[in-house]
């Protein structure tokens, strides 16, 4: 049976049999596969060092019986530093599992992956406070998903929200008079121009976000709220926002 290769990142992993794998693979052009690795569990199994859970390579696949078996994988990055820092693993975790929810099995997701590879990359090497990265990756997933919040202009009727806006868990930044009707938090005028920022980053450029404490504290607080509201697939993020915002000195 023919044969194909993918780049792939490694979401989830659980042992099957006596020395066996099924893994759930993130791809760009296939979205999310899954996939059983026959044996990978041996010692000498050259598919062991790629069944691992973040793990990024090249799979060799073939189908058979409906059923995608790996028969090869090269192995380009662990991403091992996440394991060296409790924090930056959960704020990986829970970054990949939101990707992999909400990641469709048999459709293109090109820049899903790449805002997971990126997202791990900072996360494990980057210098950046894991809870900062793990807010620019909210914001940008929001925005892949089609839910992004408004931030410096008003979501009901386009007005600027600088220096008088609120924050409506339903739809983001709302001017003055619309909040006094559809209702807001209190939110800095900073907070929000951060998050129009990290909405529009490069990728590229996620390691270098910096947020103050105080507009730390707020993105925490509201984009919790906020992704609760609109994606099933955030409540693993939430929890760790939240502790990481409650550890944050």
């Amino acid at each position: 049976m023919p044969s194909e290769k993918v780049i792939g990142i490694v979401a989830r992993a659980s042992n099957y049999r006596e020395s066996d794998r099924v893994i759930t693979l993130l791809t760009a052009e296939q979205g999310k596969l899954t996939v059983t690795a026959r044996g990978c569990r041996r010692t000498k199994s050259e598919l062991l060092s790629g069944t691992q859970p973040f793990c990024y390579g090249e799979y060799l696949l073939q189908e058979i019986n409906g059923i995608k078996t790996m028969r090869q994988c090269e192995l380009r990055e662990n991403f091992y530093d996440l394991r060296l820092d409790y924090d930056r693993l959960s704020a990986a975790s829970a970054a990949l599992s939101a990707c992999e929810e909400v990641m469709q099995k048999g459709q293109s997701a090109g820049e899903l992956f790449a805002l997971a590879y990126h997202t791990l990359a900072f996360l494990a090497y980057g210098a950046s406070r894991p809870v900062d990265t793990l807010i620019c990756f909210t914001v940008k997933f929001l925005h892949l998903a089609g839910y992004g919040p408004a931030t410096t202009r008003c979501a009901n009727c386009g007005a600027s929200t600088f220096g008088t806006g609120k924050f409506n868990r339903e739809c983001g930044a709302l001017c003055a008079k619309c909040a006094s009707e559809m209702g807001g938090e209190a939110v800095l005028p900073l907070t929000l121009e951060a998050m129009r920022r990290m909405g529009r980053i490069e990728l590229k450029d996620m390691g270098k976000v910096l947020l103050p404490k105080e507009v730390r504290k707020e993105c925490v607080v509201l984009l919790g709220v906020y992704l609760s509201r609109h994606a099933c697939a955030g409540i693993k993020i939430v929890e760790t926002l939240s502790r990481l915002g409650d550890s944050d000195v």
